[in-house]
C-alpha cells in the first residue's frame, strides 16, 4: 500500500511542484509503519531525491532559475540543518507545558496537520501569476526562506506548497518556472535537513527509501507529463481539499487515538 501511495505522491510533486511532498510523512507514520521523527527524517530524503528528477527533467527545457533558487534557499540551509541535526534531538520524548503534557511524536504530528491545513486553505486561495521580472525585495526572500526553512525542519517536507506562491508574487516568475525552481530549492532543503539527520547518527533503512524513492520518481514522470495536458488550477483545487481532509484525520487520530 505505501508503495502505492509512493507513486501518488511523486505524481503530486510533479504535477504541481509541491503539496505532494507532505503526502510523504502520514504514508510512513499510518501506512509504513515509522516513527514520527524517523519519518520526517525519511521524508527529506524521499522528496529530495524525487524533487532532484524534476529538476534535471525542467533543467532540460530551461525553466529552472537557479540564481533565484539560490537566493531563496541559502538562509534556509542554516535553520534546516541547525534544527534537524541540534535542535530536534534535543526535545525530549515527553514534553511538558506547565501542567500540561504531551509526547513529541503527537506534537509533531499535529504541527505537521496544522501545515498541511494551512497548505490546502493556501492552495484554494485565487493567485495572480505575474509575468517577467520586477524590482525584488531580498529581505522578504530571506525571510521567506527562514519560514520554508522551518517548516521543513520539523515537519519532513520540503515546502514546494509555501514555495511556489513566494516566487510568484516575490519574484514575479511565471507559474511553470516557479513549479520547476521550487523543486530545485525542495531538493537543496531536503537534503540539507537529511544530512543532518545522519549527523546525529540516526538508524536508515536504506532498501526501503531507495524502493520509495524509485517509485515516486516514476511518479514524477507521469505527473510531469500530465502537467503540460491539463489545467492545473482544477488539480491543485482537488489536491487542496484533499490535503484539507487529511490534515482533519491525522488531529482527530492524534487526538483520539482511533
Amino acid at each position: 500500500m505505501e508503495y502505492a501511495l509512493a507513486l501518488i505522491m511523486g505524481f503530486s510533486l510533479g504535477l504541481l511542484g509541491g503539496g505532494g511532498s507532505i503526502l510523504t510523512v502520514p504514508i510512513l507514520v499510518y501506512i509504513a509503519g515509522v516513527q514520527p521523527l524517523r519519518a520526517t527524517g525519511y521524508s527529506l530524503f524521499i522528496v529530495g531525491l524525487t524533487a532532484l528528477f524534476g529538476t534535471i527533467v525542467n533543467t532540460r527545457h530551461s525553466l529552472v532559475r537557479f540564481r533565484e533558487g539560490l537566493i531563496f534557499s541559502v538562509p534556509a540551509f542554516a535553520v534546516v540543518y541547525t534544527i534537524r541535526a541540534f535542535i530536534l534531538p534535543m526535545i525530549p520524548d515527553t514534553i511538558h507545558i506547565g501542567t500540561f503534557t504531551i509526547l513529541k511524536s503527537v506534537a509533531l504530528m499535529l504541527f505537521f496537520a496544522a501545515i498541511m491545513m494551512a497548505a490546502g486553505i493556501s492552495m484554494l486561495l485565487p493567485r495572480k501569476e505575474a509575468e517577467g521580472v520586477h524590482s525584488v525585495n531580498y529581505l522578504k526572500i530571506i525571510v521567506s526562506g527562514i519560514i520554508v526553512g522551518l517548516i521543513t525542519s520539523f515537519v519532513g517536507a520540503g515546502g514546494g506548497f509555501l514555495i511556489v506562491p513566494s516566487l510568484v508574487l516575490l519574484l514575479r516568475i511565471p507559474i511553470r518556472e516557479a513549479v520547476a525552481t521550487s523543486l530545485f530549492i525542495i531538493t537543496l532543503n531536503s537534503m540539507v535537513g537529511f544530512i543532518g539527520d545522519i549527523s546525529t547518527g540516526a538508524m536508515i533503512e536504506w532498501s526501503f527509501l531507495l524502493t520509495f524513492v524509485i517509485i515516486s520518481i516514476i511518479g514524477m514522470i507521469i505527473g510531469t507529463n500530465v502537467a503540460s495536458k491539463i489545467n492545473p488550477l482544477i488539480t491543485k483545487k482537488i489536491f487542496a481539499y484533499f490535503i484539507i481532509v487529511m490534515s482533519i484525520f491525522i488531529t482527530s487520530k492524534e487526538i483520539f487515538q482511533f
